[in-house]
């Protein structure tokens, strides 16, 4: 696995729950006041929904509203960002409400690398039964990769590995400018649980 910071990687997957907070790079700083050109602007659940459903290799979703998620939000095999425009000063947030997993991602197909970017937004009140509160993406072939920027991942709960992120079998994890804080998993002494801001294996 390829992360931005040589020791990061086996920092947090080795910290068996005890580390919820952890800040990367430098301080997330408030989105762009406007949208990606091109982009699909979403100012709700229900085309948020739409949006990633719709999604097609390459596409930028443009979240310019706080949302709470009605259902996790299922991702698989395509390249996407998923970006914030700024609010008052302050980055869009995306909620568990402390009932759901917020993103869910499968790149399945061994025949595309595949990248799931996140920028400019908060992840927070997330909670899975499994592994990541917030996050859980999972590779194929080693050949995909999750790219963190200007995120704030916060109060999330996982009863197994990675409290805020699960990332697995990925070839790179990039962070930069990220932000976790109080993200927690299920008891840490209970087996090989670990990783309560991030997991990555």
């Amino acid at each position: 696995v390829g992360v931005s910071a040589v020791a990061v990687g086996a920092l947090l997957s080795t910290y068996a729950g005890a580390l919820r907070n952890f800040t990367y790079a430098r301080a997330v700083t408030p989105a762009a006041a406007s949208c990606s050109p091109g982009a699909t602007l979403v100012a709700d659940d229900t085309e948020l929904q739409a949006a990633i459903t719709n999604s097609v290799d390459d596409s930028v979703i443009c979240i310019t509203a706080d949302i709470t998620v009605s259902a996790t939000l299922a991702i698989d095999d395509t390249t996407l960002t998923l970006e914030g425009r700024e609010i008052g000063g302050r980055n869009p947030k995306l909620s568990g409400d402390y009932a759901r997993r917020i993103l869910d991602v499968a790149f399945t197909d061994n025949a595309s690398d595949d990248t799931l970017a996140i920028r400019d937004l908060v992840l927070v009140q997330g909670r899975a039964s499994g592994q990541g509160g917030a996050l859980l993406i999972r590779g194929g072939d080693r050949s995909d990769a999750l790219v963190l920027s200007g995120t704030e991942i916060a109060n999330n709960y996982s009863t197994e590995d990675g409290g805020g992120v699960s990332a697995r079998n990925l070839a790179t994890v990039y962070i930069d400018s990220a932000n976790f804080h109080n993200d927690t998993v299920g008891d840490p002494t209970a087996g090989d649980i670990a990783g309560g801001a991030l997991k990555i294996a």
